[in-house]
């Protein structure tokens, strides 16, 4: 199959004809593009995501306070080997 110059994509879109019947939609909705009619629902509870916030404030506190912890000890032996 000959394709002119210059005509990009032209051998890669001969496979991608049923696109719309395989989905039902328009190339512009399949992208995303186009907002849906209903809103979405949160992925999260109120409840779950406050658990979920706690929970990494907690990891991120304890990670703050080895760094800390690591720094003082090194700060400490600046001394000894440099």
């Amino acid at each position: 199959m000959a394709v002119a110059p210059g005509a990009v994509g032209a051998a890669v879109a001969r496979g991608w004809h049923n696109r719309y019947w395989a989905t039902g939609q328009p190339g512009w909705a399949r992208a995303g593009l186009y907002p849906t009619a209903w809103p979405v629902p949160p992925l999260l509870t109120r409840a779950q995501e406050i658990e979920l916030l706690r929970d990494q404030a907690q990891s991120l506190q304890s990670t703050l306070e080895d760094t800390q912890r690591r720094l003082r000890d090194l700060e400490g032996k600046r001394g000894e080997k440099e």
